[in-house]
């Protein structure tokens, strides 16, 4: 029973690290970023979301300190939230383009320069960038953990024995959910990048139309020369 309890309590106090932190971010950034939400109109929306998911994820703390004791039914807890992690999927669609946004601002050194202040107020030590990751690290986790659950499981009571289902319904429902995030993830990354090497595509195409034209210039004014002379020697003979 001690490894399933440990893995349990591990469930709970990163549960609890993770809830932190999204509070954290999201009480000190938004704040700033509001100040001028007209400018950081995207940034607002994302965390936004990310306030979201950290209400979500508070819930399911509860629930899960509510099931501590009966492994059984903290598989239930995740089951029965299914509908509630669409929330990061919500939160997957601002992603990229935030970050890709809060790249290019942090070129401008006034501006980077208060996103270090703001950390230091709030007392984060990563970029921001490194905790606007953190749900989908989150999401990842549970599976892992939920894995565990299943290795350890038939150390609990065997009256409960029946319950494995019920934690192994749970790990397969997240290891989908964590596919599907990071399958999105990805193509939303690729989709942006594909945005973003656009306009050099364009400017290459630009670039080959010109060198077409000019070549087609170049033939035709050769031929015309070519011509000219052949007429030229047709008449002096």
């Amino acid at each position: 029973m001690a490894h399933l309890s440990k893995v349990v309590e591990e469930l709970i106090e990163t549960e609890k690290s993770f809830s932190t932190e999204l509070y954290a971010i999201v009480l000190g950034f938004n704040k700033f970023f509001l100040s001028d939400r007209r400018q950081y109109s995207d940034i607002c929306a994302l965390l936004k979301v990310l306030s979201q998911v950290r209400q979500f994820n508070k819930n399911l703390l509860k629930e899960f300190v509510a099931a501590r004791k009966n492994c059984g039914l903290i598989g239930e807890v995740f089951t029965r939230n299914k509908v509630g992690f669409k929330v990061y999927f919500t939160y997957c669609e601002l992603y990229p383009m935030v970050v890709e946004r809060l790249g290019l601002l942090k070129r401008n050194e006034e501006f980077s320069y208060k996103i270090y202040q703001m950390q230091e107020s709030i007392g984060v030590v990563l970029p921001l960038e490194s905790y606007l990751l953190k749900p989908f690290q989150r999401i990842l986790k549970y599976p892992l953990l939920l894995r565990k659950m299943m290795d350890y499981f038939f150390e609990s009571p065997q009256e409960r024995w029946g319950q494995y289902d019920s934690i192994k319904n749970a790990h397969q429902l997240m290891v989908d959910i964590s596919c599907q995030l990071n399958e999105h993830k990805r193509q939303l990354e690729e989709k942006s990048s594909q945005l973003r090497t656009l306009p050099s595509r364009m400017d290459i195409q630009r670039r080959l139309i010109g060198c077409f034209r000019m070549s087609s210039f170049v033939r035709r004014r050769t031929q015309s020369a070519e011509s000219v002379r052949n007429l030229t020697a047709y008449d002096i003979s």
